[in-house]
Formats: structure tokens, sequence, C-alpha cells
């Protein structure tokens, strides 16, 4: 799993941004596990659980807690194919990546999880993408041995894959970029300044991070009569 760490396209953070019909719960235990989190909630008839799933598994794991706006109802309809459709692809390119994230006025990079080789190999076969640093592509080339592997052999996105920090960042003005996209944020010159930014500052990826966040989890959400509240939330009435 990766998960992708957002921040303003224009660089500019708007701490009082708030969602209409929307409120801010402030539950500030740490759970042990985020699923307690998501069911205490759940009890309690406050329904935003992906969200505070997510929150949890990032403070869990050492990154920023995020309060969560709450009271957003659920679609009348859900499809696991159109949710596939709006996820960056593997390949995905600069351009491609602005002009999806730049819509929503953020733009995005992983922070953590891993690869599978599927997602890599077009980069180290028949030689090697001249953007990986030799000892990362000997690497890769080691745990990639052949098709036959490619949907069961993966590599980590960066060195600390369990942690959320930024060595992603790191990593890849070293030459230590996993898929394409990451190896092209470190050198295009619209995504380079934030590159640098983040491998720099862990506080500063912190406060991006959670802009974009709430920023995307606010996104469109069903508030009021809109939608409806499900029985269970994987399922439709």
């Amino acid at each position: 799993m990766a998960l992708w760490a957002s921040f303003p396209a224009n660089g500019v953070v708007d701490t009082a941004e708030r969602v209409d019909g929307l409120e801010l719960h402030f539950y500030k235990g740490i759970a042990v596990r985020a699923q307690r989190v998501v069911m205490f909630h759940f009890f309690l008839g406050i329904r935003v659980a992906s969200q505070l799933a997510a929150r949890e598994a990032i403070f869990l794991i050492r990154g920023p807690y995020i309060e969560v706006l709450t009271g957003r109802r659920d679609t009348l309809a859900a499809s696991k194919e159109r949710a596939d459709e709006q996820l960056p692809k593997a390949d995905i390119s600069v351009d491609e990546l602005i002009k999806i994230f730049g819509q929503k006025n953020i733009i995005s990079a992983h922070t953590l999880g891993v690869g599978h080789c599927r997602n890599f190999e077009n980069r180290l076969r028949p030689r090697a993408d001249p953007a990986i640093s030799p000892s990362h592509a000997f690497v890769l080339k080691t745990i990639y041995s052949g098709p036959s592997v490619s949907d069961i052999a993966f590599a980590t996105n960066d060195a600390t894959a369990t942690s959320f920090d930024n060595r992603y960042f790191i990593d890849t003005l070293n030459g230590r970029g996993l898929l394409k996209i990451d190896s092209d944020i470190s050198r295009d010159p619209r995504t380079l300044s934030h590159v640098v930014r983040f491998g720099i500052s862990l506080e500063q990826l912190f406060e991006r991070f959670s802009y974009g966040f709430s920023k995307l989890s606010n996104y469109k959400a069903l508030v009021g009569d809109v939608g409806k509240i499900r029985r269970d939330s994987r399922f439709s009435n």
C-alpha cells in the first residue's frame, strides 16, 4: 500500500478552511488499533469511518495527528472501478499528476509502502533507467529476477517503508526512486522545490500533509439531506 502525501499547489496553507455541514470532533485519545477508534465513533453515530481509520493508521506509524471533520453522509451508490480510475497509476507522468490533483488545488507523492515489480520492471530491463543510481538498480534487479515474480515480489518505496517520515524525499533526490514518477518529481522544476523542502524539513511535510489530508477527505463531502446513512458502510442499503 502506498499513502499519498498532499500539499497545496499554490504553497498556501489555509488553517481556517472549513466545510459547511461538517464539524470538528475533538477526539484526542490514542488508540492501540485504528479499528477501536472507528468502532467508537460508529457507536456514537459519527459517520466518517474511513477518514478516522486513515488518521489513526498515520498516527500509529509516527505521522502527524490530524483532526477529522465529521458529519458527512454516504453515497447512494459506490463503484470500485470508479474509485480505481481516480487513483494515480504507477506510470503516471508529472503532467498527469499535476492535472489530476491540480483540480483539487494539491499535488502529491508517496510517503511509505511498497511497490510490486510489475510497476517498475520496465525501469530495469533491458537497461537500467539512468535516473536510478547504480547501487539501487543492483538492489532492484536482485529483487526482480524475471517476469514470473512481477506480481509476487516487491520493493519498498524508501528505506523506512513502515515509518511516516521524509526519507522518501531524501531517497528520490539521491537516485533511489522506485517508480518513474518518483524520479521524475525530483527532477521536474515544477515539483523539485517541494521534494527538496520536504527532504530537509519533516515538520513542513507534516504540516502540508495534514492540510492535504483534510482537503481530500472533505472534497465533495455529502452533508445535510444529500446522500444517506448506510446500515453497513461497505454496502448500499
